[in-house]
């Protein structure tokens, strides 16, 4: 995909869309099905499943749907791999090792699973929301911009119907703390 990420739905419905803008594209984007992700998948080793239950403890209400599952488990696995390696690396006695052979001095093999599982893991908590620069992106994802699918009336369908906006002032009547420029 070249460009920008795509404003999440719940920014795009918040600040409107511009007149000089084609059609909104969200009318066919699926709404995943939320969920419990409580319980971890079997499969996972016992440190993973701590892992999980952690991520899960601490992640924001709702914010996560089942499809998610996958990209959670990514980021539970590498988080465990780079947790060991980096235990790994702190108990040998240096950065290099010796060539088996030859003698020569090499990198420490645990700094290149440190190093790619920390990359993953930066990776999978982006597409998570769970760093820092990623979770403004994601908005308050407890607050959905529909019904649930059970609850859906004809009217609530598709997501032809646009959600209600608000205006600039009704959204920062909402947020008191909000600074003045005089």
């Amino acid at each position: 995909m070249r460009g920008r990420k795509p404003k999440p739905t719940i920014l795009a419905a918040l600040h409107g869309k511009p007149s000089h803008t084609a059609k909104d594209a969200r009318i066919n984007e699926p709404i995943p099905v939320t969920g419990s992700l409580d319980d971890p998948p079997d499969w996972l080793n016992p440190a993973q499943q701590a892992g999980w239950r952690y991520a899960m403890t601490h992640c924001p209400p709702g914010m996560l749907a089942h499809i998610d599952r996958g990209v959670l488990a990514v980021w539970v696995v590498a988080e465990d791999l780079h947790r060991r390696a980096v235990v790994a690396q702190n108990n040998a006695a240096s950065l290099l090792v010796k060539a088996p052979l030859t003698g020569t001095p090499l990198q420490s093999p645990y700094l290149a699973i440190i190093n790619r599982q920390g990359v993953m893991m930066i990776k999978a908590a982006g597409e998570l929301g769970f760093s820092p620069v990623s979770r403004p992106r994601i908005g308050n994802a407890a607050a959905p911009l529909s019904p649930p699918a059970s609850e859906r009336t004809p009217a609530h369908a598709s997501r032809a119907s646009a959600p209600p906006r608000l205006s600039l002032d009704a959204y920062l009547d909402t947020h008191p703390d909000r600074k003045t420029i005089n």
